[in-house]
């Protein structure tokens, strides 16, 4: 099953059919109808047909988890029942009555709110703050390991040591052993760095215990004002409205927030060092993480239209990245595990030799690979290249006539045809926080959240938007609040505080949650949700230009790196997918 999310009126539109199946998925008119009007959707792959809604308190007995079924019954004979409840009891946002919100589910929204309420500020709070402590001073015990390994020359030792870092920096904690027994082959890593992962997984087990017990007070408060509602309505003689509250009751039983996210820090407005700093971790290619390297869709060769190119079968499930070349000459470029570069683009493309395990990697007119150290190696289109060469580099792009890469103290170098008679403002290669290039354009990302663009008249945003090749529709200008950028070779996507894909100034929400990587295809833009799945920013042009595309992307689960490449204007419409599905 696959939920869709229209732009156009924001109604939900579920697609039915089975994964394994060739068979054309249909949309499920009847569970549409079902949801409407729906505040949130989320699928449970892993438990057949089944879905979480938030749905109007007016309009079934219950949100939560249904029988697809069940839920499509109950909306047609609202009225006559109460289907048995059967809501989540972890990660469920907090409760508030809506405005047709009836008086029981109001008062049941106000205890669970005051719970809540407390919760955050005596428990979840505080615990936050020793999590982020604990981080910290594992963090900086890796680093001094990290550094000790460095003295003595150890690379793969390093290597380990700040993957550590970044894992435990980005919030994802500690593999546990299963995980790493788990690891096919197996990951060498220093005993002392497996002395630490125990040592944090020994200490949050300590402060996930002593927040429980600290809960369990405010979680019987809880449940006596549940108990003395339901009271009230028995006396009252609403038998009916008794038993909702009892059933609220035992869903809710003793269950207190579980994990940090439950309970979220303090929000601040960052800053440019924050963003960059953020960056800095966001284009670093994960090779702790890596799986089967999938490809679906057709390329232009001349002019005919060719299946595009599929990954050797040898290695196949060894992949971690994957990035993807639009323009004239399409195909994907891959990193394996073992820092392999893998290419579909033919012999301009092929690898300079010696290099492997690039810390990030671009590939448009020219292919651009970011080195552990920070160095840029390029290759492919070299008739062209910057003044000198280039270090300390976090993320670099290229496209037709120009290349761009952003440095570790926010500077920005540019090179390529397109400033043999222009150069962009000095104050512009200065303070970035992330970088983009285009057919003919580049684009900077500022602390401050907007984008800067330029080609080679000048800055865009002084242009007649009508002439310039990204179009009024696309005016990077009404961006806000962007914190990353990719650009395509029409226009810059950039990716909000929200984790919502902004062009111009049409935002697509994320019904599946904030997105952290996304492909600025030209027609098709995917990312990844939260749990894995592709998801595109107008899924109905996809399916009108890419059917395949869509279809097989329906199907993709734990996905880790995804890449596009369409040429929407093209009455031939090629385009291609490639994504790399996690080995389990």
């Amino acid at each position: 099953m696959l939920a869709l999310q229209q732009s156009e009126d924001r109604a939900w539109q579920i697609w039915s059919g089975n994964e394994n199946s060739k068979e054309q998925w249909k949309p499920d008119e009847k569970l549409n109808l079902a949801l409407k009007d729906a505040a949130e959707i989320r699928l449970q792959h892993s438990s057949g047909r089944y879905i979480y809604a938030l749905l109007p308190a007016d309009t079934v007995p219950r949100s939560g988890l249904w029988n697809v079924d069940e839920l499509i019954a109950a909306r047609e004979k609202i009225g006559t029942e109460t289907p048995t409840a059967d809501p989540l009891t972890s990660n469920t946002p907090e409760p508030t009555a809506s405005p047709t919100a009836d008086p029981l589910t109001t008062r049941l929204a106000e205890i669970e709110t005051a719970f809540r309420k407390r919760y955050d500020a005596e428990i979840g709070k505080p615990h936050a703050d020793s999590v982020a402590l604990l981080d910290k001073q594992i963090i900086a015990a890796l680093e001094r390991g990290q550094n000790a390994a460095a003295a003595t020359g150890d690379l793969d030792a390093v290597l380990q040591w700040k993957r550590a870092v970044e894992r435990l920096g980005s919030g994802k904690g500690v593999p546990t052993p299963k995980e790493i027994a788990a690891e096919d082959p197996p990951v060498k890593r220093p005993a002392k760095l497996l002395n630490f992962y125990q040592t944090y997984r020994d200490q949050l087990a300590k402060l996930e215990a002593a927040r429980d017990e600290k809960g369990k007070p405010l979680g019987t408060i809880r449940d006596e004002e549940m108990d003395r509602f339901q009271r009230e309505l028995t006396k009252a003689g609403d038998i009916k409205g008794a038993v909702r509250v009892k059933s609220a009751r035992a869903s809710a039983g003793n269950a207190l927030p579980s994990s940090p996210e439950a309970v979220p820090p303090p929000t601040k407005q960052a800053n440019a060092v924050d963003l960059l700093e953020a960056n800095e971790n966001r284009y670093q290619i994960d090779y702790s993480r890596w799986g089967a390297l999938k490809v679906v869709g057709t390329v232009k060769e001349g002019s005919n239209i060719i299946p595009a190119q599929q990954p050797d079968s040898k290695g196949i499930n060894d992949y971690c990245f994957v990035t993807g070349r639009f323009e004239d000459v399409a195909g994907w470029m891959a990193v394996k595990r073992n820092g392999e570069i893998v290419s579909s683009l033919g012999d301009a493309y092929e690898t300079p030799r010696n290099l492997k395990e690039p810390r990030w990697l671009d590939v448009g007119a020219q292919a651009l690979a970011v080195t552990q150290n920070g160095d840029l190696v390029i290759w492919g289109e070299t008739d062209w290249a910057p003044k000198s060469r280039l270090s300390k580099v976090v993320k670099a792009e290229s496209a037709d006539g120009n290349s761009i890469a952003l440095h570790e103290d926010g500077s920005v170098s540019v090179w390529g045809p397109m400033y043999d008679n222009y150069q962009p403002e000095d104050a512009w290669l200065k303070d970035a926080v992330d970088v983009a290039a285009g057919h003919q354009q580049a684009w900077i990302l500022g602390g401050n959240g907007r984008v800067i663009g330029w080609n080679r008249k000048g800055d865009i945003a002084k242009q007649d938007p009508e002439k310039v090749r990204s179009g009024v529709q696309y005016n990077y200008s009404e961006m806000r609040d962007i914190v990353s950028i990719q650009g395509n070779s029409m226009h810059v996507i950039g990716l909000n505080r929200r984790g919502e894909l902004v062009i111009g100034s049409t935002v697509y929400e994320s019904p599946g949650g904030p997105l952290t990587n996304f492909s600025a295809g030209l027609v098709t833009r995917p990312a990844i949700s939260p749990d894995g799945h592709i998801v595109f920013d107008t899924p109905s042009s996809v399916k009108m230009r890419f059917p395949n595309i869509m279809r097989s992307a329906a199907a993709a689960r734990n996905v880790i790196s995804v890449t596009a490449v369409g040429k929407g204007e093209d009455p031939d419409r090629p385009g291609f997918i490639a994504w790399i599905e996690e080995t389990p």
